[in-house]
């Protein structure tokens, strides 16, 4: 229960540093509190769409979200593969 918050913390901050270094990148740090804030409406809005889905995914049944997962799975090979 202690070791989970570090665990979970810790790409926090890496992401937090990738995100004020790609602001700096493009020259938007007189702007960086409306980017970041934009940027944290957009990870809001994919969390709660994902939570939708999940809930409706889960409500089908189990064989439903393992036929779900198995089809994302082979998808996402297929990409690797495409683009590798």
């Amino acid at each position: 229960m202690l070791f989970l918050p570090l665990v979970v913390s810790v790409p926090a901050y890496i992401f937090d540093g990738i995100e004020n270094k790609v602001v700096d990148k493009n020259h938007l740090g007189d702007r960086r509190a409306e980017v970041l804030s934009a940027y944290n409406m957009g990870v809001s809005l994919v969390e709660v769409l994902f939570l939708f889905a999940s809930a409706y995914v889960s409500g089908l049944g189990i064989s439903a979200c393992f036929t779900v997962v198995g089809v994302l799975m082979i998808l996402l090979a297929g990409v690797y593969v495409v683009l590798k």
